[in-house]
């Protein structure tokens, strides 16, 4: 039986929030015991172009993001289409009289995925720590942190159409970074709601700025790409997941836009496959989430059927691995609400336990994110239609 965690802090986004990021950088830095550091939240918000007001979608969706996608309420928005708009909040932690204290907010179009590069980046000379953005416009953009101002800053943009062109719209719906366990030569994979997946290599203008250039992109599933995941141990691999309710490996050597075949394709998921993340610990495992309220857990040399699953009750939108447990997976599980899961991965024949839940969210459970202080054992989460962030 799972032990019930309790929030130390909580706070109102305004808009509806998808997603949390801690800023793994500079631990050894933090001024106190006290302080957790720095992490970001991504929202998004539907809001009428007439009158401002902010649009709800209907909970019956399995995915309110889902329905985010089509929404064109006539008698709403008067024929017209909802604005998309989002915004990145910069958050200081503490368990010191434990809160969150807001110290940037960016306005941006809305925000579908946050990640850190997992390295520090050359930004004009100096080293710095960079945040990329996948957004409702099809867009990914980077942001460069200083800490002496306690502030992002825009560095690049990279706008993408939509693969069947003419006057469609194409949404950026997840992004990973190549550089967890790799350094050289970073890229940055990006997945689309017209099921395409990209990649992007980051490198360096000839001012010191930052700069993204497409290296390629290619059809990879049928429906929507909710997600894209970069194999730590080997990133000249990739995973994918559909609303098509596969799970894709692609080999970058092998694949141009005009033939793109998955290196393999596992269709152990009864529904739509919106997290994957490669365990950083342990060579080629991955965790895996979907619209069918079930974690799995794989051997990528062995992808016939999971090594494990667990039902937690919800869709299971994120997958995070602790930052230095092995076997440890912290899920965002939709209508479920927030779990961390014990896979035990050195006993092949156990089944995945739920040790800790937090339901303290009134709504969907979106963004969640590990406390890099791992002697703290603190989590970040955030929720969609309650607007909610919460520390627990």
């Amino acid at each position: 039986m799972s032990v019930q965690a309790t929030c130390l802090a909580s706070y109102d986004t305004r808009y509806s929030a998808d997603s949390v990021e801690w800023l793994h950088g500079d631990i050894d830095s933090v001024p106190s015991d006290a302080d957790l550091g720095i992490f970001v939240c991504g929202t998004y918000q539907l809001i009428n172009p007439i009158t401002k007001e902010f649009i709800v979608p209907g909970e019956a969706n399995p995915s309110p993001l889902q329905e985010c996608l089509d929404t064109e309420d006539s008698e709403k928005l008067n024929s017209d289409k909802a604005i998309r708009s989002g915004n990145i909040q910069v958050f200081k932690a503490s368990t010191e009289s434990p809160h969150l204290e807001p110290i940037q907010t960016v306005e941006t179009s809305a925000s579908l995925d946050l990640k850190w590069s997992f390295k520090k980046l050359n930004v004009s000379g100096v080293q710095a720590n960079v945040l990329g953005q996948a957004d409702a416009i099809g867009q990914l953009s980077l942001y460069s942190w200083s800490p002496s101002e306690n502030k992002l800053s825009l560095q690049t943009q990279s706008k993408f159409e939509h693969i069947e062109g003419g006057e469609k719209e194409v949404l950026a719906l997840s992004l990973d970074w190549s550089n967890k366990l790799h350094e050289s030569d970073p890229f940055i994979a990006v997945s689309f709601s017209d099921g395409t997946l990209g990649t992007l290599e980051v490198g360096s203008k000839s001012d010191g700025n930052i700069c993204c250039s497409t290296q390629q992109r290619w059809k990879c599933h049928d429906f929507e790409a909710w997600i894209a995941a970069v194999n730590y141990w080997c990133p000249t691999t990739v995973f994918s997941g559909g609303d098509d309710a596969k799970l894709k490996g692609w080999d970058l050597r092998m694949v141009s836009e005009a033939c793109a075949n998955p290196s393999w394709v596992n269709k152990s998921h009864m529904m739509g496959v919106c997290s994957i993340q490669a365990n950083p610990h342990r060579e080629h495992i991955i965790a895996t989430g979907s619209y069918d309220e079930t974690l799995r857990i794989f051997d990528t040399r062995k992808m016939r059927a999971p090594l494990k699953e667990v039902s937690v009750g919800g869709g299971v939108w994120r997958v995070r691995w602790h930052p230095s447990l092995h076997s440890s997976v912290l899920v965002a599980a939709m209508h479920g609400g927030f779990h961390i899961v014990d896979v035990d991965l050195d006993m092949p024949e156990t089944c995945p336990e739920i040790t800790r839940s937090f339901l303290g969210h009134q709504s969907l459970a979106y963004g969640a994110d590990w406390c890099p202080i791992t002697s703290q054992q603190k989590v970040a989460s955030c929720s969609f239609y309650d607007h909610k962030l919460c520390l627990w």
